[in-house]
């Protein structure tokens, strides 16, 4: 069992454990990591379910485990259809998390993210929109957008004809009522790894598998996980992100 513990992740630690309780795992996992001194907190957290127990990873963990984390919810599943990670939010707490996709985030390779800048993904509470509850803000080094439209390649627009708009009709208007948006939605594409670090298209491929897929609006920062369905690279248009744009993840 020692053996085993030492071999997993610390969020597949976490996430996977098979305590009766829910708190218990704070209380058998973080004595044997770097968070140790967390466990005499464990009783005022009031921890109650598996979403509590990830927002209070995404407050109490260094920014390395957060992304880990947060690109567990977001990690591509199969699909037959665009679809949020969840149907209640915030969708990064409330997503379930394969554990076959925990070791692929241990993978040696520069990350997309300034691991050194504590804000580079920080936890915050919704103070004016109680239904949207928490938030994650998230910035990353280098973004894309997909290309869907010919007459604004930004956005997808639900009055567009054809097929893509018939698969992601549902996923953009359950967006849109989710954060009560007024603009135009998009899908936006997050690598966890560095991908100008890739010399070959196997390797580029390679890194691009725990992207991170949002739907959401520019103008109104507000972002969902999601499912992208029917999406390829040829749909992508990448981006730098030279002013530090900030994604804020619901």
């Amino acid at each position: 069992m020692a053996r085993r513990l030492v071999t997993q992740s610390f969020c597949e630690m976490m996430l996977c454990s098979k305590a009766s309780k829910n708190e218990d795992r704070f209380y058998a996992i973080l004595p044997q990591t770097k968070y140790k001194d967390k466990t005499n907190q464990v009783p005022d957290w009031n921890i109650n379910n598996m979403t509590s127990i990830k927002l209070k990873l995404f407050e109490i963990l260094d920014t390395k485990d957060k992304l880990t984390l947060l690109f567990l919810a977001g990690f591509n599943r199969s699909s037959s259809r665009f679809e949020l990670t969840a149907d209640v939010l915030p969708t990064f707490a409330t997503s379930s998390v394969s554990k076959s996709a925990c070791n692929y985030f241990a993978a040696d390779y520069p990350l997309n993210f300034d691991l050194d800048n504590k804000s580079t993904i920080t936890l915050h509470p919704h103070a004016r929109d109680s239904h949207l509850s928490y938030f994650l803000q998230l910035t990353p080094k280098t973004y894309s957008v997909a290309d869907l439209s010919t007459n604004h390649p930004d956005y997808i627009d639900s009055s567009r004809g054809d097929y893509l708009d018939e698969l992601a009709d549902a996923m953009i208007e359950k967006t849109r009522n989710y954060l009560q948006l007024s603009t135009p939605v998009c899908i936006v594409c997050i690598s966890y790894f560095d991908t100008s670090t890739s010399t070959y298209w196997e390797s580029y491929r390679t890194l691009m598998k725990g992207a991170l897929y949002l739907a959401g609006s520019f103008r109104e920062n507000k972002w969902t996980l999601i499912k992208p369905y029917a999406l390829s690279d040829e749909d992508l248009f990448d981006r730098g992100n030279k002013n530090g744009t900030v994604f804020n993840i619901y």
